[in-house]
């Protein structure tokens, strides 16, 4: 996995990761199951073919809904850090051809914001640049 080796090349404190909209698609489809099946005491997130794509400044995310409903949806997120974390915002959403509610959409932006800024990685962030196909992501770990 081309990511995870990225991000343990590190080695030092402060980082700069560069990560390509297909490396970050492969690495959400090949971590997805894994992640529901270390932690079964979690809801299920009931997605399929997801597809991760950086432009215009923002991050769009795609994929299949298979429960309560079977549709295709997307999701498109700006990213920026405030105070060492990254800070998400749900700019919009669609699940078919319905936009999604606000209130399902701050859900999930705050859950994935949450996961990502789980003080147990040790991770402060100082710089997400989202660029055509890639994202920068800059910061330093806490504890090595």
């Amino acid at each position: 996995m081309r990511l995870e080796s990225k991000a343990r090349t590190m080695g030092t404190p402060n980082f700069q990761l560069t990560v390509t909209d297909e490396e970050l698609t492969s690495w959400v489809a090949l971590a997805l199951p894994d992640f529901q099946a270390q932690n079964p005491d979690l809801p299920r997130i009931p997605v399929t073919a997801p597809q991760v794509c950086f432009a215009n400044g923002k991050v769009y995310v795609t994929g299949r809904l298979t429960d309560p409903v079977e549709a295709s949806f997307m999701v498109v997120v700006s990213v920026q850090v405030v105070g060492e974390q990254v800070r998400l915002t749900m700019e919009s959403g669609q699940l078919g051809p319905v936009p999604m509610p606000s209130d399902i959409l701050n859900s999930l932006g705050q859950s994935a914001q949450d996961t990502i800024n789980d003080p147990a990685f040790g991770i402060r962030f100082t710089r997400v640049q989202v660029l055509e196909r890639m994202v920068v992501v800059e910061g330093y770990f806490t504890q090595q």
